[in-house]
């Protein structure tokens, strides 16, 4: 687990060169002055003695579960080469046959999308209205999200689960 893993001391120095950077980069004198307070006590104190992964007690019952322990992420995030570019998915691109795999091929796309409960209540509302069912007459629908919460994803979604009709049951869900 890289969260037990030590890191070097240049690794170290490299994170608060980051954090004081984006701190001046938005103007927040304040947090930079804290960072670089912070950077400067921790290099102070002494070194201890790392904590290996098995060494970690196991979890309580009832209390949160850390979400490395939980979670694991693709391959491509695991190896350390995360394409971010991934993310500017583009319903115009899709529909016409030009997007990239990752959103134009349903399969591909349906195997790193997670359906979260209101992914699911959309989908449902939009498919039965589509269909005729109830709801039919309401063929509005609010997403109500800021920058990067999902409301391309959500269409891109609709639009894989339309065009697919009954052959969307073929979609493996995580």
């Amino acid at each position: 687990m890289a969260h037990f893993q030590d890191i070097t001391d240049d690794e170290f120095a490299e994170a608060f060169i980051n954090m004081k950077s984006i701190a001046r980069a938005i103007q927040m004198d304040e947090l930079e002055e804290a960072l670089a307070t912070l950077q400067e006590a921790k290099e102070d104190e002494p070194t201890t003695q790392k904590v290996a992964a098995e060494d970690v007690a196991p979890i309580e019952r009832g209390a949160l579960i850390p979400w490395f322990r939980v979670v694991s992420p693709h391959m491509d995030i695991k190896q350390g080469r995360l394409d971010e570019s991934v993310f500017a998915a583009n319903l115009a691109e899709v529909a016409l046959g030009n997007g990239r795999e990752i959103y134009s091929n349903p399969g591909v796309f349906f195997s790193k999308t997670f359906f979260t409960a209101g992914l699911k209540n959309v989908a449902k509302t939009v498919l039965k209205g589509l269909n005729g069912k109830e709801d039919a007459e309401n063929r509005v629908i609010s997403l109500q999200t800021g920058f990067g919460g999902g409301k391309t994803h959500t269409l891109i979604s609709l639009y894989h689960l339309s065009k697919w009709g009954k052959n969307a049951h073929q979609i493996q869900l995580h």
